[in-house]
């Protein structure tokens, strides 16, 4: 919910955040959520004049009735018409089976990095407000978190609708890996025709074997191509690695930290993150992913043309 309103208000429209119990459970406690809003803390009932003169109205519940005038976005974990049950972002993403992609068969499941389900929910919830808005003032829309997790997992799905076995997680196994290097962390990812150009960068003649000229072979030795290249990677630093892989296009990029994509200078480049004024500070936050010819919609108020 935070997150769609968060795109709402880069993108110039006023939104009104409403915190009823606390600041960290309405994303208010973040700066990132938070940036180009107004907070009123108090109930809905409070401003109820300003609700019903308002184009859209988002909300987590759906169960409430509320005013008929604006385009009103529920945003629920299951779908209507599921019997309740307790459910968490964790446990809906174990039910859409995006758990059981990443990570070793061997261990408990990974917990997939960031809010990446919340985040795609509340992508999901601006399209639909967009719209509703589109077509004309009012109108309803529910987007379950357990309909998004689903539909984030499709590949899974259409595997298994064609009578195959959806993929699962494979570990050291896996064709694609995030392998240690010198000085860091590489993501160790490329393509069939990059077949070639991945065995001079690992430089092991192991790899020469005729029978891992097909790719359905080195699939099934990705453990030991990942050792071997990593092998190599840990007496290479990761911008070695990096500038290898650019000189012969292999899709392999670095695993950077938060400081260090801040500073990325492709990031500063494309004009990636603001400063905006934070509780305890200025902060940096990134903008919406979007551009409209040259121009970038940055956190907070949009000007004028």
């Amino acid at each position: 919910m935070a997150f769609c309103g968060r795109i709402a208000a880069d993108l110039g429209a006023e939104v009104v955040c409403v915190a009823s119990d606390g600041a960290e459970g309405n994303g208010l406690g973040s700066a990132f959520l938070t940036a180009g809003k107004a907070v009123h803390v108090g109930t809905l009932s409070d401003i109820e004049a300003e609700i019903n003169a308002a184009d859209a109205l988002i909300t987590c519940d759906g169960e409430i009735e509320y005013p008929a005038g604006p385009a009103h976005i529920a945003i629920t974990l299951l779908p209507e018409g599921v019997d309740p049950r307790p459910a968490s972002a964790f446990t809906l993403m174990a039910s859409a089976g995006l758990l059981d992609i990443v990570g070793d068969p061997g261990r408990e499941p990974l917990r997939l990095a960031g809010s990446q389900l919340d985040y795609a929910a509340g992508l999901s919830a601006y399209t639909a407000m967009a719209a509703l808005l589109a077509g004309g003032r009012g109108g309803r829309a529910r987007v379950s978190l357990l309909d998004v997790a689903t539909w984030l997992n499709w590949k899974s799905l259409v595997v298994a609708h064609e009578g195959d076995i959806p993929p699962s997680r494979k570990g050291r196994d896996s064709e694609w890996q995030v392998l240690r290097c010198k000085d860091g962390w590489v993501a160790f990812v490329y393509r069939a025709a990059d077949w070639e150009a991945v065995k001079k960068l690992i430089g092991n003649p192991r790899l020469d074997a005729s029978e891992l000229n097909i790719r359905a072979n080195r699939k099934r030795q990705g453990a030991l191509i990942a050792d071997l290249a990593e092998e190599r990677f840990l007496s290479m630093t990761c911008a070695e690695i990096i500038a290898f892989a650019r000189a012969h296009r292999i899709p392999m990029g670095p695993v950077l930290s938060p400081a260090e994509i801040i500073e990325c200078p492709q990031y500063l480049e494309r004009r990636v993150f603001h400063t905006i004024d934070g509780a305890d500070g200025p902060v940096k936050v990134p903008r919406v992913p979007v551009g409209w010819g040259d121009r970038v919609f940055m956190p907070g108020p949009v000007p004028a043309p």
